[in-house]
């Protein structure tokens, strides 16, 4: 707490006190205060004892767990209640609350509904985070040329995962795979996590590179290599015609990893080697 709390903590401290915790600034001050006998501090207190309820407590337990459960939301109306019920109580959409529901919006693919909430914040709230999370909200309605006008007006520090990945997915949807290739190594190799690793291998694989797809997925380290790598290069492996390799991989898969990608990658190996094999 803030240092004008110092003398009332520092007396409680030295109070004898129950075991239960206490709940609220009024516990706070009638423990303080000997001579209250209703529960009710003297006035004097009473500013404190606000700010303290509804800044250092209410407001940010509110916006934190409004944030989770956003998360959590499986439609707009659910979304939309939310932020609803923040209002009707006077507290505001924190930065937290608002780059959650970005997110969440474009995971329902509620595209318009996130691009209505970006565009009608006032220039300021439109941060670092919103950016980042808005280049892949343009991507996926089809705004690629916003979305790289955006994505480069984002300082290279102020970049995360996110955005960069969805350039590199860009750039393999124009056939631009040199600039792709920029992208991804823009990420320091220590801290490149699989997922970019990933984009890039189907970026290549895409655009008819299907050997330097299987040469990147050579120089991942084992331990990052996810189910998603797996199936995914079981689908380059078996286009390029690399049947044993893609058998191979999903054999030494253990079988509590496979999920139905997973089986659906292998059906599809099958198939294309069994009409290969037919012809």
């Amino acid at each position: 707490p803030p240092p004008q709390y110092d003398e009332i903590i520092q007396q409680f401290e030295q109070q004898p006190v129950s075991k239960e915790p206490p709940r609220s600034g009024a516990y706070y001050a009638s423990t303080v205060v000997p001579e209250i006998t209703n529960d009710r501090p003297p006035p004097q207190y009473d500013p404190i004892i606000q700010q303290f309820e509804q800044q250092l407590v209410s407001k940010e337990t509110v916006c934190r767990t409004t944030a989770f459960l956003i998360k959590q939301c499986s439609n707009i109306s659910q979304i939309d209640s939310m932020l609803e019920n923040n209002l009707i109580h006077g507290i505001s959409m924190s930065n937290n609350v608002l780059h959650c529901t970005l997110e969440r919006y474009l995971e329902l693919d509620e595209i318009e509904r996130a691009e209505q909430l970006y565009y009608n914040l006032p220039p300021n709230r439109q941060d670092y985070a919103c950016k980042n999370i808005m280049v892949k909200v343009l991507f996926r309605g089809n705004q690629t040329e916003k979305a790289i006008s955006l994505f480069y007006s984002i300082p290279e520090y102020k970049t995360n995962t996110l955005s960069k990945n969805t350039m590199i997915k860009i750039y393999s949807k124009m056939g631009e795979l040199q600039s792709a290739l920029s992208i991804f190594y823009s990420i320091s190799e220590a801290i490149r996590p699989i997922s970019t690793w990933n984009v890039m291998i189907d970026a290549l694989s895409h655009n008819h590179q299907k050997s330097e797809a299987i040469r990147f997925f050579e120089k991942i380290p084992k331990k990052r290599i996810n189910i998603f790598t797996i199936n995914l290069m079981i689908r380059v492996y078996s286009e390029a015609g690399y049947f044993h390799k893609a058998e191979e991989l999903f054999k030494n898969t253990p079988l509590s990893q496979r999920n139905e990608a997973t089986r659906k990658a292998m059906a599809l190996a099958l198939k294309k080697v069994s009409s290969t094999r037919f012809t």
